[in-house]
């Protein structure tokens, strides 16, 4: 997240409470100072609490220094703004990274559903991109599949005909007409075994 941003996470030293005392203050002195001034308000919803409490953030940002000009958010505005940069877009999308062996069945599995991968990768070790809407596949660095994550689990796994071999495809392709036909060719009984198998389910 610190590259992405293009920044830098700096921890406080360990045994060293004192690296992060003035901002811990500046943090309570907030927190005392919002709940104090809505202590006596009622509110119905989270979304009314989050209003409040961002109206209040403004007004502490704007109340004067005791011991020097200006305020909060023009001592940002004089002394900070200036050194910052927009956002990148997209935001920062959380991921997780998990390494797994390509099956027999070519599918890679998130947790809940299973994803298609190409043939050819079976036996291979991939690397696995998982975010809240993103399933992606990299082989050596290089992104070898992408499909929008399911939010809910399926009965089946997802399948993409142009990863599997001509026999898989082909095996796609029967329908009990098919089947009909040619267990017809083959003779009575097995006609007769093929539609009993085929109505069995209904």
């Amino acid at each position: 997240m610190a590259q992405y941003y293009e920044t830098a996470i700096v921890p406080a030293r360990i045994l060293h409470p004192k690296d992060k005392n003035l901002a811990e203050g500046i943090v309570k002195f907030a927190t005392t100072w919002i709940i104090a001034t809505l202590r006596n308000r009622k509110f119905f919803s989270l979304e009314e609490v989050k209003l409040a409490v961002a109206e209040k953030l403004l007004e502490l940002n704007h109340y004067p220094f005791k011991k020097r000009e200006g305020c909060r958010h023009s001592a940002f505005t004089d002394e900070e703004k200036a050194f910052m940069k927009p956002l990148p877009l997209p935001p920062y999308e959380p991921a997780v990274w998990p390494t797994e062996k390509v099956l027999l069945d070519y599918l890679i599995n998130d947790g809940k559903n299973k994803y298609p991968l190409r043939f050819d990768l079976i036996g291979k070790a991939v690397d696995i991109r998982l975010t809240k809407v993103t399933v992606e596949v990299f082989y050596y660095g290089y992104r070898v599949a992408s499909h929008p994550r399911a939010a809910k689990q399926l009965r089946d796994p997802i399948t993409q005909p142009e990863h599997m071999p001509i026999k898989h495809r082909k095996y796609l392709t029967y329908n009990a007409d098919e089947f009909i036909r040619g267990s017809e060719s083959v003779g009575k009984y097995t006609a007769q075994a093929v539609h009993y198998f085929l109505n069995a389910g209904r």
